[in-house]
């Protein structure tokens, strides 16, 4: 009786002390630094003076906003080739 008794208690405390919860997975490594000259070409807006404005001010004005909106497609399209670079290492 004694040894039916330890052949079935003895698996389910050894059982009970294995159990451990598992390890957290490692945490993965920090994304690298966004290259410099990305960091800064999103930056800087189209001054407007505080004056009435001429209709050459507005030509001029708005021609230096189209020539940053292209900048600034040309820059995020950077941005999104370098984030397809190097989203393989980080997964």
């Amino acid at each position: 009786m004694v040894a039916l008794a330890l052949t079935v208690m003895l698996p389910i405390a050894s059982a009970a002390c294995a159990s451990r919860p598992p390890s957290p997975p490692p945490k993965p490594p920090p994304p690298p630094e966004v290259p410099a000259d990305l960091r800064v070409c999103f930056g800087g807006l189209t001054e407007v003076p505080d004056r009435d404005l001429t209709v050459g001010d507005v030509e001029r004005l708005w021609k230096d906003e189209r020539k940053r909106s292209a900048a600034k497609t040309r820059c995020g399209e950077r941005l999104l080739a370098w984030i397809d670079a190097i989203l393989p290492g980080l997964r």
